[in-house]
């Protein structure tokens, strides 16, 4: 008969303990001057009851540690006013820095509208920062300005992609580039 896993490990913990009160029997010089085998699984029942209450505890602390880890990576960023301005004209000039041709500006484009449509947002968990949402963005963006995220996605795009018109096909596969 084949034992699942808490049955095997309750049947451990009880032989566990038994094993111990019968060393302890023979150490003072025979069972009958040991306490009694009710005993034996009431102190059973304390470690199961005991092993319940830090496997609960340990829960509460991985929650409240991950809480407070999240609660340590927040940024918060003023952002002024919202923006009635539209960004595509700046990623547009920026992009053109990089590439000329009106396709790959279009695909540019496209891809900040579907990652973020205004400067500085970043992602729920703060992983992701800027138009371009990226990961670890270099030291000299700054975070609200369109032009400076608009140069480091360029810079990103370039370096993996090569073209914006590769990055939105890699997009359009994967849902993500």
């Amino acid at each position: 008969m084949e034992l699942s896993s808490s049955k095997k490990s309750k049947k451990f913990i009880a032989t566990a303990v038994f094993a111990s009160f019968c060393f302890l029997a023979t150490l003072t010089g025979g069972f009958a001057e040991a306490a009694p085998v009710k005993t034996v699984a009431s102190s059973a029942k304390h470690i199961k009851t005991s092993y319940k209450k830090s496997k609960k505890l340990k829960k509460k602390r991985k929650r409240y540690r991950r809480r407070r880890s999240l609660a340590k990576r927040r940024i918060s960023i003023s952002r002024g006013a919202q923006r009635t301005v539209s960004v595509e004209p700046i990623i547009r000039q920026v992009g053109a820095e990089y590439w000329p041709d009106p396709a790959q500006l279009d695909a540019l484009v496209w891809i900040c509208a579907h990652e973020a449509t205004v400067p500085g947002t970043i992602s729920k968990n703060g992983k992701w920062k800027g138009l371009f949402q990226l990961a670890n963005p270099p030291h000299w963006m700054v975070l609200g300005d369109a032009a400076s995220e608009t140069k480091a996605g360029c810079e990103y795009i370039k370096r993996r992609y090569g073209t914006p018109l590769a990055a939105k096909a890699f997009h359009q596969r994967r849902g993500w580039y």
